[in-house]
Parts: C-alpha cells; structure tokens; sequence
C-alpha cells in the first residue's frame, strides 16, 4: 500500500508542476491590448490641420467635383472646413454631412469611431454608439469663423474633432 500511495502523491505532484508552468508561461506570453493614444491624438490633430487649413479646390475627390461641377460651391479658396460650416450656417445640413464624410472616412481606418462638430451641433458622426463604450475619446478643436461677405459674418464657433477606439 506504501508504494501505490507514494505512486499517486509523485503523479499528482507532477501534474500539479505541469498545470503552474503551463499558467505561467501563458500569462507570460500573452499580449495586453493597450490602444495607442499618442498616435490617435496625432491622427486627430492632423486630420483638423488638414480641414482647416487646405483649401477646398486643393483638396479632391469625387464629392467635391459634384459640388464643383454643380456650382454649390462659391468660394473656391475657402479651407475644407469653412466649406463645412458656411453649408450648416446656410442650413444645407446634408451637404455639410456629406463634405465631412467623405473627407474623413478617405483618411481614417474603420477601427476607430469619428464625430466632427461645429458648436454642439453634430455634423458627422461613425457610430456614436461606441463612444460609451470606448478607452479612450480624443478631441481637437479649432474655432470656426466664416464670412460670405463683407457684412456676414458667422462665427465664432467651435469646430471639434472627436476619435475613439
């Protein structure tokens, strides 16, 4: 009986020893998913760079020729998002949702979510339903002021940029 016992003791010993080793080689190896923030904050800040200070004729795709082309356009030297802003102001809100667009979904993978705002005022926004559930929310922000003319003025607002992932 002293040898089956000590037998069973050895053996469960072992694969006691075996299932530790196991556990701590995979805790070892196994990767944690942090998002990288610094990257995401540039993102966001050169995405607004890139919206307020391009102008719309530099700026194209095949949205923006339509607006050329169908001369809803009227000032070609104003930034992407002035153009933006002078389309909410003017109440063409879906013309305002379509520029940002396609604007931003050109220069932002899927992965992360996306508002752009002018004044509390929701222009475009990917799937808000995440941002509750994000780790992170990264904002930029610009001031917004447009003018149709020398006596019309809008402004000034607040343009903000939100990305989340």
């Amino acid at each position: 009986m002293g040898k089956r016992g000590s037998y069973f003791f050895v053996l469960d010993a072992i694969i006691a020893s075996m299932i530790i080793v196991t556990t701590i080689l995979i805790i070892n190896n196994s990767n944690f998913y942090q998002p990288e923030t610094r990257q995401t904050f540039l993102i966001a800040n050169d995405i607004m760079d890139l919206m307020v200070d391009t102008s719309i004729k530099d700026y194209r795709n095949d949205y923006i020729n339509f607006l050329f082309e169908s001369n809803i356009i009227e000032d070609y030297d104003q930034s992407i998002a002035d153009q933006i802003a002078m389309f909410h102001y003017s109440g063409d809100n879906d013309y305002a949702t379509n520029l940002t667009k396609n604007v931003i979904e050109e220069l932002l993978l899927e992965q992360y979510g996306i508002s752009y705002s002018i004044d509390d005022t929701i222009i475009y926004s990917r799937t808000t339903d995440r941002i509750n559930n994000s780790n992170f929310v990264l904002t930029s922000k610009r001031i917004i002021f447009v003018s149709t003319n020398e006596t019309v003025f809008y402004g000034p607002d607040i343009g903000e940029l939100k990305i989340w992932a």
